[in-house]
């Protein structure tokens, strides 16, 4: 079975030699995002890696459809998403390939994912996959079984395995997202499509994600605070999934509720609020003809954004 590693770069030199060293015996395409840093010349020490170079910074999900268009058009069979602050363990790789040759009911299959030491389970991949496996994992245990595989409706793309077939029907990711959101935006099309998504007990990928810190706290808490409105905003807007009149009742109210926010912040002369909550609402309106778009188009079977 052909597979390629697809790795998105940007300003990746921390990590690079230690994700390249884990991959060999592969085929490996690199799509990178104009790094800064030393990246691309710590790259070209690896000539099993193929290259891909942006002027600009696509953000994950375009630069990952570059690297799945060149999947499809190379005739692979699946191709596997690896982040830059990412690697395996051992032979994972193939791990998951083997359970998706006899599960072909899966579009992606992760690892487990480690933190970067290797000591415990990654914290964001343990919060995906709690609610969806405590229960499956408990009668397992008391019935003294094994499973080889879980399924989730979500969990996050720093390591998949995604079939042709998939790939096919659902197309890569929707640009909509810039960075973040974009992976659980796929799920939910996948799903939709009538695949699913799982991880794979015995695979495994560390993770080095930890005690990532800023400079400016508050002012990267405000940002933030915009960046997880607008990421909410797209998920519940794109989602396939969702039922119409839901949604067209659900925009009125966040419609309302931000405009009634945006008066008050006007009586209380809340200059931080107001700018914060004006950007929402513009946001808002700007992107509810484009959702819905989103929804109409990924909804159809087709090689959306890769062909």
């Amino acid at each position: 079975m052909k597979v390629l590693v697809i790795i998105v770069t940007h300003n990746a030199s921390k990590w690079i030699e230690k994700v390249l060293s884990s991959l060999s015996g592969y085929d490996i395409l690199i799509v990178d995002n104009n790094s800064s840093d030393s990246t691309l010349n710590l790259i070209t020490a690896y000539p099993i890696a193929k290259l891909i170079k942006s002027d600009s910074n696509l953000g994950f999900g375009k630069a990952n459809n570059l690297g799945l268009k060149f999947a499809l058009e190379n005739d692979y069979q699946y191709a596997f998403l690896l982040n830059q602050d990412a690697w395996l363990k051992g032979d994972s790789i193939d791990k998951l390939v083997e359970i998706a040759n006899k599960n072909t009911e899966f579009g992606i299959l992760s690892p487990v994912h480690l933190t970067g030491d290797g000591s415990k389970l990654d914290r964001g991949f343990v919060h995906y996959i709690k609610n969806s496996v405590d229960d499956l994992l408990l009668n397992d245990l008391i019935s003294n079984k094994k499973s080889c595989i879980y399924q989730v409706p979500f969990v996050n793309a720093a390591a998949w395995l995604i079939s042709k077939e998939c790939l096919q029907r659902v197309g890569g990711f929707d640009p909509i997202f810039f960075h973040y959101g974009e992976d659980y935006n796929y799920c939910q099309r996948v799903n939709f499509h009538g695949y699913k998504v799982g991880f794979v007990v015995e695979s495994f990928i560390f993770h080095d994600r930890e005690n990532r810190t800023t400079n400016d706290p508050k002012y990267e808490k405000m940002v933030e605070d915009f960046s997880v409105f607008k990421r909410q905003f797209l998920l519940d807007y794109c989602d396939v999934n969702a039922d119409e009149i839901s949604l067209r009742k659900k925009f009125r109210a966040e419609l309302i509720s931000t405009f009634i926010n945006l008066l008050i912040c006007c009586i209380k002369l809340s200059n931080s609020n107001f700018t914060n909550t004006r950007k929402k609402l513009f946001f808002i309106f700007s992107n509810i003809k484009t959702t819905k778009k989103s929804r109409i188009n990924n909804r159809t079977a087709f090689l959306h954004y890769i062909n």
